[in-house]
């Protein structure tokens, strides 16, 4: 796609458009405008905690230690959206005060990282196009 600056075969730009620049004291320099910024959409506190989370739970019933990336193999989004709502449910009861209703969530912080789980391989599923649903191999 051909766009107003000059470009390479590739039609990749070689100069950014017009725009302001900051001069550090340095005499570095920089384009001013707003770039794309995942450093400020999340925190590194909360990735370390989940991680944390993660980590106790590779561990299967059969005794085997998972893969950490094994979740991204493929699982159905289904089971997901019904283990979501199951660690909802007691993140919800939790917060209210009872007791949670899911052997494997004793705590608020455990719920809430399940549920980020489950958001996780949902987004995942979506965003690589996975309509199919994943059955157990027995």
């Amino acid at each position: 796609m051909m766009g107003d600056g000059p470009e390479t075969e590739a039609g990749c730009a070689i100069a950014p458009p017009p725009g302001e620049v900051v001069e550090f004291s340095t005499g570095a320099t920089r384009s001013k405008e707003n770039m794309f910024d995942p450093e400020g959409f999340i925190c590194p506190a909360v990735l370390i905690s989940f991680s944390e989370y993660m980590e106790r739970h590779r561990v299967q019933k059969d005794g085997k230690t998972r893969d950490s990336d094994n979740w991204q193999r493929g699982m159905p989004t289904s089971r997901a959206w019904r283990s979501l709502t199951r660690h909802f449910i007691d993140a919800w009861l939790i917060h209210r005060g009872y007791a949670p209703h899911s052997a494997d969530c004793k705590t608020e912080t455990d719920a809430l990282h399940a549920i980020l789980f489950n958001v996780m391989l949902i987004l995942k599923n979506g965003i690589d196009g996975n309509a199919h649903e994943p059955e157990p191999s027995e």
